[in-house]
């Protein structure tokens, strides 16, 4: 069990560093007098994290044999929306430049990405519940 929690823990803190990343560079920029600058795009350039984060969680769910499922299906979400913002991208002409990022194209393609974030917050979410999980079975047997 100890191993899931670790597990667990390292996926949570994983998922949530691409969410995390952009509102701490924002209040960075914010302090240090740049004005507001957030990249939004930076969940995206850290799927690394997101995947090993969502393969962690995984992990840990199989192990602790709790929400299974629901992490499972998450992650399957989150790698297909990924994948599904460069096909978009392909598709509209937005990856090699030969359409102009406006338009519809830039809305399927926003669109796309924005569910991406939504997914990669949903597995935060769903980690921070499997922690929970984990760690209120060792508290019930104390």
């Amino acid at each position: 069990m100890r191993s899931a929690q670790v597990l667990g823990i390292a996926g949570t803190v994983l998922a949530g560093i691409p969410i995390a990343a952009p509102l701490v560079l924002l209040l960075v920029s914010l302090l240090t007098g740049r004005g507001a600058r957030l990249d939004f795009l930076l969940p995206g350039e850290l799927i690394v994290a997101v995947v090993l984060g969502g393969l962690c969680l995984l992990a840990a769910a199989l192990l602790s044999q709790g929400l299974r499922v629901i992490v499972g299906t998450t992650l399957g979400v989150v790698v297909a929306l990924f994948a599904l913002v460069g096909v978009t991208a392909d598709a509209t002409g937005l990856a090699s430049g030969a359409t102009q990022p406006e338009g519809w194209p830039l809305v399927v393609v926003g669109t796309v990405y924005g569910l991406y974030v939504l997914a990669v917050i949903g597995q935060f979410a769903v980690g921070v519940m499997l922690c929970r999980r984990l760690f209120a079975g060792e508290r019930h047997r104390r």
